[in-house]
């Protein structure tokens, strides 16, 4: 009996560890994240439909082209191939043998003997994937650089969310303005606005000096009193032009919206029927 005992107040001591156990922090998962897109990214690479008398390469002799649309955090896989066949019909085969799971090439770049297709991953929700095939025209050997590229979203920190207890929401543009109360729908736009992922980390671009109408969102809570803000571009907010967000006027990560999703200005346009993009 007293073993028993001993050993019920040991499985308590272990569950009640195990309920205090700290979430893993921000970087551990944006590690685990990095990983699995690295492990996918390998397995994309070997979707490639190479021709026939197509031998493996040692990337080393050759200097690797810049490829990749997908703006954000991104794991690459890549590969050398060469052939003595004609450039023109590796690129005529490669159009001819869309890799499984892929759509035909969104878009194909041509300049003297180099010719690249680029392969989108199609299923909606799916993690942005593209396999990139890059031909080189040399005298007597085709070149093929292939790469996978796939895309993943670092996490937002929960400190770096709108805080709860909003109770109405302040929607402003240069002719346009309304305060949205209905509790339903303040929880929406709350809930979309904290599903946005942060903008990348140690992702630069060179932008356009293009300057977009902006759409204020005030975030108050029951007393009136201003939780938190955002500035957000009428257009899809991406690396050019992101969305900044303060909590009790303290600066935050700025956002950036969701890739395969509407923009989040777009989701509320329609929540509330309402033509926020034509009246900023």
């Amino acid at each position: 009996m007293k073993r028993l005992v001993l050993l019920g107040i040991a499985v308590m001591l272990v569950c009640a560890a195990a309920g205090t156990a700290a979430p893993p922090s921000v970087k551990a998962i944006a590690a685990a994240r990095r990983h699995a897109a690295a492990e996918s990214a390998q397995k994309l690479l070997r979707e490639f439909v190479r021709p026939a008398h197509t031998r493996l390469a040692n990337g080393r002799d050759f200097h690797r082209l810049a490829t990749g649309g997908l703006a954000g955090e991104v794991a690459d896989a890549h590969q050398f191939w060469i052939t003595h066949a004609a450039g023109s019909a590796v690129v005529a085969f490669e159009k001819a043998h869309v890799p499984p799971g892929f759509s035909g090439s969104r878009a194909e770049s041509r300049s003297g003997t180099f010719t690249q297709l680029v392969f989108v991953w199609p299923r909606r929700g799916a993690a942005s994937r593209e396999l990139t095939v890059s031909v080189v025209q040399r005298s007597t050997r085709t070149i093929i650089q292939v790469d996978a590229d796939v895309m993943w979203v670092y996490p937002r920190s929960p400190r770096e969310r709108v805080p709860s207890g909003v109770a109405e929401i302040d929607i402003s543009a240069p002719r346009f303005s309304r305060t949205v109360t209905e509790t339903a729908k303040v929880r929406q736009i709350v809930r979309w606005f904290n599903a946005l992922p942060i903008y990348p980390p140690g992702v630069g671009a060179y932008c356009p000096l293009i300057a977009f109408s902006r759409i204020r969102f005030t975030f108050r809570d029951a007393s009136g009193g201003r939780v938190a803000s955002a500035s957000v571009p009428r257009v899809k907010a991406g690396i050019c032009d992101a969305i900044t967000f303060a909590i009790h006027g303290k600066q935050q990560t700025s956002l950036v919206d969701q890739a395969h999703r509407h923009g989040f200005v777009d989701r509320v346009q329609k929540l509330l029927g309402a033509h926020l993009l034509s009246a900023s």
